[in-house]
């Protein structure tokens, strides 16, 4: 006789793989989906236009592609639970639209508050619709959006500047010592590099512009750390170091970038500016991925160092207490 099994399942999850959403919530959806949709359309197409047109902001047009990758690895794992109804989705999801409205008439008005305004308002709805256990899994993709939002004018020029300096400072050491075999020094006054072949001053000096702060870079850099740190399975410090450590790496690469344009420049001026500079700029990206696999490759060392190696079973005689094996 086969005897029923009394075995019960967690709460939230199934014995196996359910549509992500069952049916009866699909009229829900097609309802707020189609609202969400209608109020932040506008917004979208201009966000896109913007990464479009902007090339230090292109890597925004990627950012929803990897949130949506991050959707994929956990759908299994999504399947295997039970959507719920969580009301306080639907508190987060008025207050994104709230948050949305603020953002366009009132004095504090500013695509950023929009922005957002709409990512709140897409955390509430996936909270609202999928409930709580499933929300703490979709949450990182949801929140992964912020970086497809351009930062403030203000603070965005503000922080090209400060990289422009950096970049010319530092490149322009870089210079000095590896120029000196090929008879080219350099100073520096502000963002412009006064470049010298065998003593004699160059013409046209090279300008750290804009164009060359590495702002592009580094943001496009600390998107792609925070993605590969969250996908890898690591320890949590091990994540919050490379996510860290994207700074320096976007800023070191591109001081490396204006310093072979620098030692480039006396040689061929026009090789310094337009197509090949911006190639200059693409291939840098290779030696900074490099570096970052390498800091990867550290971690696990350090942390293989601080483990214990496993004890070797023993295959001898155990000694028992008050006795002789």
């Amino acid at each position: 006789m086969r005897i029923p099994s009394t075995t019960k399942m967690p709460a939230g999850l199934s014995s196996g793989p359910n549509p992500l959403l069952p049916p009866e919530r699909w009229v829900r959806i097609v309802v707020l989906g189609g609202i969400f949709v209608a109020v932040f359309w506008a917004f979208f197409r201009r966000m896109t236009l913007i990464a479009l047109d902007n090339p230090d902001w292109s890597h925004a047009l990627v950012v929803p592609v990897i949130s949506l990758f991050f959707i994929y690895q956990n759908a299994d794992r999504l399947k295997r639970m039970q959507a719920r109804t969580n009301w306080f989705g639907l508190v987060m999801l008025l207050a994104g639209y709230g948050i949305f409205i603020v953002g366009i008439v009132t004095p504090y008005k500013h695509i950023v508050v929009r922005g957002y305004g709409m990512i709140l308002a897409l955390g509430g709805l996936v909270l609202f619709m999928t409930g709580a256990q499933m929300a703490k899994v979709l949450w990182f993709p949801v929140a992964y959006l912020v970086f497809a939002v351009r930062l403030p004018d203000q603070y965005w020029d503000q922080l090209a500047f400060n990289l422009q300096w950096i970049a010319a400072q530092c490149a322009t050491v870089f210079i000095q010592i590896l120029g000196m075999p090929l008879g080219i020094e350099a100073d520096v006054t502000g963002q412009t590099i006064k470049l010298y072949k065998d003593s004699v001053p160059l013409d046209t000096p090279l300008h750290v512009a804009g164009a060359c702060s590495g702002l592009r870079m580094l943001m496009g850099f600390i998107a792609l750390g925070v993605a590969v740190a969250y996908l890898a399975q690591r320890p949590w410090w091990h994540r919050l170091i490379m996510v860290l450590m994207t700074i320096p790496i976007a800023i070191f690469v591109n001081v490396c970038r204006v310093t072979a344009l620098g030692l480039i420049h006396p040689y061929n001026p026009n090789m310094s500016s337009g197509d090949f500079h911006t190639f200059v700029g693409m291939l840098m990206f290779i030696p900074g991925l490099g570096l970052f696999l390498l800091l990867g490759w550290v971690l696990d060392k350090l942390s293989a160092k601080h483990t214990d190696p496993p004890q070797p079973a023993r295959t001898g005689p155990v000694d028992l207490p008050g006795g002789e094996a």
